[in-house]
């Protein structure tokens, strides 16, 4: 059984859903055009119903590809702000900091970030880890099931903004 939240949420679902429906709606549009040419003598109801019919097929086909090529493209997925990643991670105990963020699509429905955290220099191995594991957690409930955390310590000196900097004032 096919929810509704398959087709708006996974792409090759919403692909092939809308080939269906195209599909249903040409044959509709066929069958009413000719029903309309044999009983009023319209000849422009087949022409009419075709643009129809092709206008809606290439706007929903527009739609699906747009959405492919930001997948493609790994783009930041639309339903997540940087910024509110960051200060959920930043108020998880035992975290002083967070930069280097980065959070991109893998496919649709499955994004992936990375980050670096700052936690206090004395904490055991095994403490970060706890630390790392509360984050991926709190992740997983916002949609984001692969996680790549970088622990440092206070000690270590880095660039605080939460993007990493280039060359020449560009940032990824």
């Amino acid at each position: 059984m096919m929810r509704g939240s398959d087709t708006k949420h996974n792409l090759n679902m919403r692909g092939a859903f809308l080939h269906v429906v195209s599909d249903m709606l040409g044959s509709v549009a066929a069958i009413g055009a000719a029903l309309i040419m044999i009983f009023f003598g319209w000849a422009w109801a087949d022409p009419l119903a075709s643009v129809i019919v092709a206008a809606l097929v290439l706007r929903s086909g527009f739609q699906v590809s747009r959405s492919s090529l930001h997948v493609l493209m790994e783009g930041a997925p639309l339903n997540i702000r940087l910024e509110d990643i960051a200060e959920e991670i930043v108020r998880t105990e035992g975290v002083n900091g967070v930069h280097d963020v980065h959070i991109w699509s893998i496919t649709s429905g499955m994004h992936a970030l990375t980050a670096h955290i700052v936690v206090d220099g004395g904490k055991t191995v095994a403490e970060a880890e706890q630390i790392v594991h509360r984050i991926e957690h709190m992740l997983h409930h916002k949609g984001i099931r692969h996680v790549t955390l970088q622990v440092e310590s206070d000690g270590h000196r880095h660039d605080e903004s939460l993007l990493c900097g280039l060359p020449n004032g560009r940032s990824s």
